[in-house]
This record gives C-alpha cells, sequence and structure tokens, in this order.
C-alpha cells in the first residue's frame, strides 16, 4: 500500500497542504474492558506512549530550521502543551 501526499515541505515528516480523503466507510471502534488486576499496567504503558510521543515532538521540532515560518512551528508548540 502507498500513500500520495502533496504540499509544501517545511521540514522531514512534515508537510503543509490540502488533506484528502483516500477511503471512505465506517470505522468499527472496539471497546473491552481491562480487568482490575491489569489496569496499572495499561495506565503505565499510556503514560510511556505519552512520554515517547512528547519526545518524538520535541525531536521534530528541534530539527525544525530556524527560518521555518512560525506558525509550523506554534502547531507542534501547541501539541506539546
Amino acid at each position: 500500500m502507498s500513500i500520495s501526499l502533496s504540499g509544501i515541505g517545511v521540514s522531514r515528516g512534515i508537510a503543509v497542504g490540502h488533506a484528502h480523503w483516500l477511503e471512505r466507510g465506517v470505522t468499527e471502534v472496539l471497546e473491552a474492558s481491562i480487568p482490575e488486576p491489569f489496569i496499572e499496567d495499561e495506565v503505565a504503558r499510556f503514560r510511556r506512549a505519552v512520554r515517547l510521543a512528547r519526545q518524538q515532538l520535541k525531536d521534530i521540532r528541534h530539527a525544525i530550521p530556524e527560518t521555518t515560518r512560525a506558525d509550523i512551528t506554534d502547531f507542534i508548540d501547541t501539541h506539546l502543551l
């Protein structure tokens, strides 16, 4: 499977441009209960994922050249709040 995106490339991993839905349909959301003995582990797993995502955003933010438009960096900074 390949995805083709177009826009103005401002940095590796970031693109600015129009977004297009390539596929439409109903998204199936599955609900599941977490047995009580596993709740702490699941919360810890979630917190680790949040830490990793924040670090990835920080890495992206630091890799963006200082000459990049402020609205691009502001977009990432907003997600770091």
